[in-house]
């Protein structure tokens, strides 16, 4: 099993990939991420907790190209991210393109 898995991997890492990269094809592109962030931050004395910090983040990456000549792709791409903080009793919240 150990060598059909190592195989697969190398089969796998030294592929060859094709593209269609003539004139007159297009061209997606597109990426997500989304992180989160819970932590309890206790400072100060030892009985006074001074704040919790939550927080996540979301982005989203899209764009799309044309090719003018074979392998040259002209395009554009957009980026929205939005970010969500709470310190203590304070919100925090941007969103950005």
């Amino acid at each position: 099993m150990k060598n059909y898995i190592s195989a697969l991997l190398f089969l796998f890492l030294c592929s060859t990939t094709f593209a269609q990269t003539q004139k007159g094809n297009f061209v997606l592109s597109g990426k997500t991420d989304l992180n989160f962030l819970f932590s309890n931050i206790t400072t100060g004395t030892d009985s006074v907790q001074t704040g919790k910090t939550k927080g996540n983040q979301f982005g989203l990456t899209a764009g799309v190209g044309y090719f003018v000549a074979n392998n040259l792709a002209l395009g554009i791409f957009g980026t929205y991210s939005y970010s969500y903080s709470k310190i203590g009793a304070s919100n925090y919240t941007v969103n950005g393109y």
